[in-house]
């Protein structure tokens, strides 16, 4: 399988710039909503939050606009907001020095709490267990295990975490748990999360990347802010396609792809439809070879299409595919054609 796990955003300065422009004061930029005790405003590059029992002001971040060709810049945007919970992107560019610096980071913070990292939200063993089924960390923990002699692979998430090294290529460490956004909700229950992170080192400066979509269980004590994200439009809200299984028992990335996406849940069930009157139309070893031909299909279809960033993939054959949804569409084609 010849994946890439690199996304190399190349910053345009004046891209930058002129984004950079809009202000926070445009009323068609600007969003606010009331969560809890806190009014929170953002838009056109900045956001703010004023305490509604307090009265205090505070200013999150605000964009850096470069008033020459040597000054840096930076522009952020809001992701997700729920709850008190606010995640947002930082793209900069700096000048200075031999070679200009630049990337993107994805940062939460919690109005509320100190901790916003996905451990004290969703508890230890869930996040534990989501990132050690991520191919991007156990790449990355097996190139530290290859490395490091008589290292037992990672028990809990502490373990992971200290272990899981990205190198120069993507910063890892705490950034696991904490560089995140929330992507959608799906089918009521669910909640997506999607980490981002920056590169390692300067030597890969700009490179960014997108792990695959990490589903936890909404908790009991944040589904009203939840509900309240739908609700107020911050959060898109997206039911299960029916399939040919049950999508509230899906447990891998391929599983929760096929349960999200209208076009791949369609040829899902044609195929389950096709499948099933192969093997009633055949006798004998033809029977059981389809039974078999079937399974090492799916073997192929979860390990070639499941990516840890929807960005860049490519199949076992170079073929290039811009999303999972996309190298699905492909396998599931090419299975129906085959049944016929």
């Amino acid at each position: 399988m010849k994946s890439i796990y690199r996304v190399v955003v190349s910053i345009s300065v004046l891209a930058l710039a002129m984004s950079s422009l809009l202000t926070f004061a445009n009323a068609a930029e600007a969003k606010t909503v009331t969560n809890g005790d806190w009014e929170i405003t953002w838009g056109g590059g900045a956001a703010s939050v004023r305490n509604l029992k307090t009265g205090e002001k505070k200013v999150l971040f605000e964009s850096l606009v470069a008033k020459s060709e040597e000054d840096g810049q930076s522009t952020y945007e809001v992701l997700s907001v729920v709850g008190t919970i606010i995640s947002y992107s930082n793209s900069w560019y700096f000048e200075g020095g031999a070679h200009p610096s630049y990337g993107t980071t994805w940062s939460s913070v919690d109005l509320e709490s100190p901790s916003t990292n996905l451990v004290a939200l969703f508890g230890e063993q869930p996040v534990y267990e989501r990132l050690m089924r991520e191919p991007l960390v156990q790449s990355a923990i097996a190139g530290v295990l290859a490395e490091r002699d008589a290292q037992p692979m990672p028990t809990n998430w502490k373990e992971l975490v200290e272990r899981a090294d990205g190198g120069c290529f993507a910063s890892m460490g705490d950034s696991l748990l904490t560089d995140y956004h929330f992507a959608y909700r799906l089918g009521g229950t669910l909640v997506a999360v999607q980490i981002g992170l920056t590169h390692g080192c300067e030597v890969n400066r700009g490179s960014f990347t997108k792990l695959g979509m990490l589903y936890f269980p909404i908790p009991d004590q944040s589904k009203a802010d939840f509900d309240r994200a739908v609700k107020d439009g911050v959060l898109e809200d997206r039911p299960f396609q029916k399939t040919s299984f049950n999508c509230a028992k899906a447990g891998t990335a391929i599983e929760f792809a096929i349960c999200t996406d209208a076009a791949v849940a369609k040829l899902d069930v044609a195929m389950a439809k096709q499948y099933k009157a192969a093997r009633q139309a055949a006798a004998g070893e033809a029977k059981q070879k389809i039974k078999k031909d079937q399974r090492a299909w799916i073997e192929t279809r979860d390990r070639e299409c499941a990516a840890p960033t929807n960005e860049m993939l490519y199949d076992g054959n170079g073929e290039f595919f811009a999303t999972i949804e996309a190298c699905l569409v492909k396998y599931y084609e090419n299975r129906l054609a085959a049944l016929k």
